[in-house]
């Protein structure tokens, strides 16, 4: 019966070490390639297990956005709705340099 070998420890470049990435755990040498270019190499579609209704207090708005910080979204929307920043909620920041689809829950009077 052949022996089974382990994939080996390879030290990682230095730019890697600088973020915490010592050793890869790998046979192969990898190919080089670049993670992200643009915005929508990286796409994130928020998953939520909150059951959302026809009614309530909140309105729950469903965006696409690329290339935009969370508070530069909530900034912008507060500015063209003429309501107060406040009112506007989001639940943790996101990766700006991204395709992201995400929810921000906003406290309106009904």
């Amino acid at each position: 019966m052949a022996e089974k070998s382990e994939p080996e420890l390879k030290e990682s470049q230095e730019f890697e070490k600088r973020i915490g990435i010592w050793f890869y755990f790998t046979k192969t040498e990898g190919i080089g390639g670049i993670i992200k270019t643009k915005p929508s190499d990286f796409f994130v579609r928020e998953i939520t297990n909150r059951e959302e209704g026809e009614e309530g207090k909140y309105l729950i708005a469903e965006l696409t956005k690329e290339n935009w910080d969370s508070y530069s979204v909530i900034r912008e929307i507060s500015r063209r709705l003429r309501v107060s920043r406040n009112r506007i909620g989001l639940a943790g920041t996101k990766d700006k340099f991204a395709l992201l689809v995400t929810h921000h829950p906003t406290i309106f009077p009904f």
